[in-house]
């Protein structure tokens, strides 16, 4: 579905820049597909100085790309964009595919 998106959002004209918080299958396949990426390695939300980190570093993100809106595509993101986005005065909004399942990370999304 990202993978859409991009190509989508490509073909209209937009500029969409990534941010990964795991290097996973999708990082590995949206990077071999030359979409503009990077990773923030986030950690567990229960190491809160790795939390701190990675909200400083997609802070630091969107005062570089400076966009004009912030998508979080699963709950872990959200967590971790939606503070950096709030103080940046960026947009922000949350994709959740399916139903929130109710457990922590969910909640705090």
């Amino acid at each position: 579905m990202l993978g859409q998106f991009l190509v989508s959002a490509k073909a209209d004209g937009h500029a969409v820049h990534v941010v990964f918080l795991e290097a996973g299958e999708h990082f590995q396949e949206t990077k071999s597909a030359g979409h503009s990426c990077e990773l923030v390695k986030a950690g567990r939300l229960r190491q809160p100085l790795q939390w701190l980190r990675a909200w400083s570093s997609i802070g630091r993100i969107l005062k570089s790309f400076q966009p004009d809106m912030v998508i979080g595509w699963q709950s872990k993101a959200i967590a971790y964009a939606g503070f950096p986005s709030w103080r940046a005065g960026i947009p922000f909004y949350c994709f959740h595919r399916g139903n929130p399942g109710g457990g922590f990370v969910d909640r705090i999304g």
